[in-house]
């Protein structure tokens, strides 16, 4: 068998459409130079992000370069940059890294250093500042009623640390509760807006931003949220054990910000005696106030108590009662039968027994009238 003598035309015609193909499959091929890939061959990192438009302060920027087979390359890197001078155009890559110095021009800018290596390119940015800002609030906590308002001051000054011209413009942005204006202009360096609380509970951030500089402060709008929760007795020592007498109880609730809570319901509790009342709402100045009555008791003896308002306690406070040696009056209403312990103990030992240090005068005395609840031993 004979094969068909091809003429030259056309073998010229096949040698080039194999030569076009190929050029085709290796262009597909060909990674983009200045794609995601190109860009992860050369890793850039910066010792200082931001500096002050003063002319002379640097930046020293580092590049990491990885070759096509991920080795660490050498040879000639590129440098460049859009503001702001670099010490050289041209540097060499060794053992996989490169150095250049960045110095910031005397103006405010982003500079956008580039380098350009092995068929790759990556960018690093660095802010170049004019001023400089310091951002602060006044009060830091407010009460989340969509009238409280907290002062916002902005103090600015140039590169030299030296307040910024008057009328420098400040803008200022929240991401809760509404701001008086969103911009103010300085004097003497300063300038202030207010910032109106939410309706809601939450932290408002607070942005100030002159130039490329910004600073950001907090401001807390409280809700009816339990911060604390304090409990004292009076008195607290010296009450007879005659199943009348009795120590007044005050508790005093607070909001995180640390101003009284009205109108929240306190649980108290003790472990000896009992409690006029189980529950108590607080008044415009934060006070649920009730009454400890004392147990019967020959010997003396203690109780603790505590008051609890949303998910805060109070300390536990320790109160002393006297033995009694009357016979307390029978009570009117019938009751159950019981025996006395002649000397009851206490059913609460605590972990730590706080001192008593005070002895206040008894304000209460043996009660002899019919005691309207039936004293626990």
């Amino acid at each position: 068998m004979k094969w068909p003598r091809l003429s030259d035309y056309t073998a010229v015609r096949l040698i080039l459409i194999v030569m076009v193909s190929v050029s085709i499959f290796i262009a597909c091929e060909a990674p983009d130079p200045t794609g995601p890939a190109a860009s992860s061959r050369i890793t850039l990192t910066t010792t200082r992000s931001n500096l002050p438009a003063d002319g002379s302060s640097t930046a020293v920027i580092t590049a990491y370069v990885l070759d096509r087979n991920g080795l660490e390359a050498d040879g000639p890197i590129y440098w460049s940059t859009t503001c702001g001078t670099l010490s050289e155009a041209t540097g060499t890559i060794s053992g996989g890294y490169a150095s250049v110095t960045f110095t910031a021009p005397n103006f405010a800018c982003s500079a956008v250093i580039t380098a350009d290596a092995v068929h790759a390119v990556n960018s690093i940015e660095v802010n170049i500042y004019g001023f400089g800002i310091d951002l602060g609030s006044n009060p830091q906590s407010i009460p989340a009623d969509g009238s409280s308002k907290s002062a916002i001051t902005a103090y600015v000054y140039n590169y030299s640390g030296q307040p910024a011209d008057d009328g420098t413009t400040v803008s200022f942005s929240t991401t809760a509760g509404t701001l008086s204006a969103a911009s103010a202009t300085t004097s003497g360096g300063w300038a202030v807006v207010y910032l109106t609380s939410s309706t809601a509970a939450t932290t408002a951030m607070v942005r100030g931003q002159v130039e490329a500089s910004v600073a950001t402060t907090y401001v807390t709008f409280t809700g009816n949220e339990v911060g604390s929760v304090t409990l004292t007795a009076s008195p607290s020592s010296g009450i007879p054990a005659d199943g009348a007498s009795y120590s007044i109880l005050q508790a005093l609730v607070r909001k995180p910000d640390g101003t009284p809570l009205s109108g929240v319901i306190v649980s108290f509790a003790t472990t000896r005696g009992s409690i006029e009342q189980y529950q108590v709402t607080t008044d415009t100045s934060g006070t649920a106030t009730n009454r400890l009555i004392a147990p019967y008791s020959t010997s003396s003896t203690y109780a603790y108590v505590t008051a609890a308002a949303g998910s805060k306690s109070s300390p536990q406070v320790r109160v002393d009662f006297t033995g009694y040696s009357g016979t307390p009056n029978p009570s009117p209403t019938p009751q159950p039968t019981f025996t006395r312990t002649p000397t009851p103990t206490a059913s609460f030992t605590p972990t730590n027994t706080p001192v008593n240090t005070a002895t206040p005068t008894p304000s209460a005395i043996p009660n002899t009238s019919t005691p309207t609840n039936t004293p626990t031993p």
